[in-house]
């Protein structure tokens, strides 16, 4: 199987295409897999992309990737490409995974979702750090009801700034981790900027999650049980190339992603949730269209 990249501007790509190119201690992860395309806006850098990543070719053309490999990764650094690239694969039938976030527009990530559906292609992708050990071992407290949560609150970087889309460019890392802990079940999304960061509320029937987005590099989860307070940490930081690629081999060959693609659409709705309350000042009911 050859697997084309779409995006070299970050280190995601050049992580892929070494986790499957290059083989560790155990060998190859996925012996009849291989990443053989890649293109970037930035031509040098895709060249040194491909060189580290021992990717055999090096596309000046988008369309030479989704011509002539079987599956794409799109995962610009930018996410408002994510959509028309997209769009593109799924077109062509080709499986394709997508970098966070899946689009800008709620409306674009749907269609997307919907478009898959319709063709019975994978679509997967999303932040990698919601399938980390440390977030899946507490969503499993949580489903399980040994953690009965009160209120919780997690927290993780966010560049409110980002020439890439502002807060579409970090916010999902933080969003996606909270779904998987606690569900997209979300009546209500509160949020307030403080200088760099956010303080966002998602409240739910039972309970509040405090996302705090704030640019420390330690990571975790506080929750407030009735009889007691935990701090589950949350290491997101090495790993996370693996996670995406066996997701992707999974939706491939099995044609169920870990998460499905609806929840990268209600993702979107709630990172834009999140920045219009920030900006009207308001809670902002999220509004999820059904697949």
């Amino acid at each position: 199987m050859k697997i084309g990249i779409l995006g070299s501007e970050n280190s995601h790509a050049l992580n892929f295409a070494k986790f499957v190119n290059i083989a560790g201690e155990n060998g190859l992860p996925y012996p009849d897999v291989r990443v053989t395309h890649v293109f970037g806006f930035d031509t040098e850098q895709a060249k040194k992309t491909a060189e580290a990543g021992r990717v055999e070719i090096v596309a000046t053309d988008p369309n030479t990737v989704l011509d002539e490999t079987d599956a794409i990764m799109i995962v610009f650094r930018d996410g408002k490409y994510h959509y028309r690239y997209a769009m593109e694969a799924l077109r062509r039938n080709k499986p394709v995974w997508v970098d966070k976030p899946l689009a800008i527009d709620p409306q674009e990530a749907l269609t997307l979702v919907r478009e898959a559906k319709k063709r019975g292609i994978p679509l997967s992708g999303g932040s990698c750090c919601k399938w980390t050990s440390d977030v899946i071992a507490l969503r499993d407290k949580v489903r399980s009801g040994e953690v009965k949560p009160i209120t919780a609150m997690l927290n993780f970087p966010v560049m409110l700034n980002s020439e890439y889309s502002g807060i579409h460019f970090y916010a999902s890392h933080l969003v996606e981790m909270t779904a998987e802990i606690f569900g997209y079940a979300i009546r209500k999304v509160y949020a307030h900027r403080k200088g760099d960061g956010v303080t966002a509320v998602f409240e739910y029937d039972d309970k509040n999650v405090v996302l705090s987005f704030v640019n420390s590099s330690r990571y975790s989860c506080y929750i407030i049980e009735a009889d007691k307070n935990t701090v589950f940490e949350i290491d997101t930081s090495s790993g996370l190339a693996a996670l995406g690629i066996h997701d992707f081999m999974q939706a491939i060959r099995t044609g169920k992603p870990q998460n499905p693609p609806i929840d990268l659409y209600r993702c979107t709705v709630l990172v834009n949730a999140v920045q219009a309350a920030m900006e009207s000042g308001m809670g902002v009911e999220p509004v999820f269209q059904a697949e």
